[in-house]
């Protein structure tokens, strides 16, 4: 696991994390990075399987190249407020298996909801949830599961009601 806070790097800094050979997380937090924009190679992080974005107040676009992060599973992005869009190339991480977002923009929430203008892009993706807090403390908030295409395909194979509510008190 790495963990980079404070460090206020102003150049993306996966280029130089990218060939850690046994790397499993890696943690992005409170201005780590200022720039304006990530970009994930292919071919980089080869064993990754969780990443955390927290508190990157700069980055506003994230891209994944299609063979990058090839064995990622876990994906949060918490309270980075310019990343108003949800990048697109999240389709191209075929082995995730959640997708959480804490105090992220309206607009890329409303995005991501069910029949939002970006649902096809995490459709593929068995768990998507969203944490509002509702008061003061850090235990006070709500979790919001999102329905997608994959999610619904296993409920209805398990013969149960296909996801129709958005909450479900996760």
């Amino acid at each position: 696991m790495l963990r980079l806070g404070l460090s206020n790097f102003e150049h993306d800094p996966l280029d130089s994390l990218k060939n850690l050979p046994n790397l499993l997380r890696l943690n992005l937090w409170d201005e780590a990075f200022s720039g304006d924009s990530l970009h994930f190679k292919a071919g980089g992080f080869p064993k990754l399987k969780e990443i955390d974005l927290t508190r990157l107040n700069n980055l506003s676009s994230i891209s994944i190249d299609n063979e990058a992060l090839l064995r990622l599973e876990h994906f949060r992005f918490n309270n980075n407020p310019r990343l108003t869009v949800l990048p697109p190339d999240l389709q191209n991480l075929k082995n995730l298996q959640f997708l959480g977002f804490a105090e992220m923009p309206a607009e890329l929430v409303d995005s991501i909801k069910e029949g939002g203008s970006c649902q096809g892009i995490i459709n593929h993706i068995p768990l998507v949830q969203i944490r509002t807090n509702c008061g003061p403390k850090f235990h006070e908030y709500t979790l919001h599961r999102i329905p997608t295409q994959i999610t619904c395909l296993q409920y209805q194979d398990s013969n149960s009601p296909c996801c129709s509510s958005q909450e479900d008190g996760l």
